[in-house]
């Protein structure tokens, strides 16, 4: 039987998480899935955790040498043979139910392009810091005035219709903030929603703090570039655009000044 969903995921260097990961799938109330996941030239012990699923007959696994992240997604959506593709992180896990009652809200819903979820953050590398739930706005109006200020969905939450993904893939010339670029571009003429529920775990680990701080400044400017774009897109408010622009510029300001600004405005001037 043809499966309707296609479970994506990509991994590079993903070892600590990534058994979890799979589980979280495999362990899904909902069975008609097939999962694909792309090695990305790992160079830790993800090659031998991936060798204990060979003989599942859901699991397709494909090894390569590095090409980044957007193109290893592109693959495993062009490898897919699902009428829904459902995007999962080497490090955030599904709830059981996630497939489930998101399959379930797109066969209901046809004018909807992507669903997402709540989800809950938590902080393996500092456990004295509390878990979280991330309530995103539900509603297509209320996620759409959300994108100039932040990503209303997280990405290991997501199910979209393959169509969509087809004619919209991920981004290849950018190396973050592509799940953004993505939404905006499937919100131009789609609805978007997230389910009121938690479906899916984030996690926020050093490894992951490490090359976010690394590249933040570039990543900052790209984040601001891509939702100045969405303001036009999407037809919002013209006062959308002085969030994204403030952000651009705070990016220039010499490092002593950002951080009077972010200690000063921390819950409210600087992006998530």
């Amino acid at each position: 039987m043809k499966p309707l969903v296609s479970v994506c995921l990509t991994t590079y260097n993903g070892e600590r998480f990534l058994r979890e990961v799979i589980e979280s799938i495999l362990s899904q109330t909902y069975s008609n899935y097939e999962f694909i996941i792309i090695d990305d030239g790992s160079t830790d012990s993800t090659k031998d955790i991936l060798s204990e699923y060979h003989n599942n007959s859901k699991i397709r696994i494909h090894h390569q040498s590095n090409k980044g992240r957007a193109i290893s997604l592109n693959k495993t959506i062009n490898l897919s043979k699902g009428r829904y593709i459902a995007i999962i992180d080497d490090d955030d896990p599904s709830k059981p139910k996630r497939l489930e009652k998101q399959v379930k809200f797109l066969e209901k819903h046809p004018e909807y392009g992507l669903v997402g979820s709540y989800w809950g953050r938590e902080y393996p590398d500092n456990p004295e810091k509390e878990k979280e739930v991330i309530k995103p706005p539900t509603k297509d109006e209320k996620i759409r005035k959300a994108f100039p200020r932040y990503s209303p969905f997280l990405h290991s939450s997501i199910l979209i219709r393959k169509k969509i993904l087809n004619k919209k893939p991920y981004n290849e010339n950018l190396r973050n903030c592509l799940d953004l670029d993505l939404y905006i571009k499937i919100a131009k003429n789609h609805k978007l929603a997230n389910i009121p529920k938690v479906l899916a775990k984030q996690r926020f680990h050093e490894q992951q703090h490490f090359a976010n701080q690394l590249n933040r400044k570039k990543n900052l400017r790209t984040d601001s570039k891509i939702k100045i774009k969405a303001v036009k897109k999407l037809k919002l408010k013209p006062h959308n655009y002085i969030y994204p622009i403030m952000i651009y510029l705070y990016t220039f300001l010499p490092t002593k000044i950002q951080k009077q600004i972010k200690k000063t405005f921390k819950k409210h001037f600087i992006a998530k």
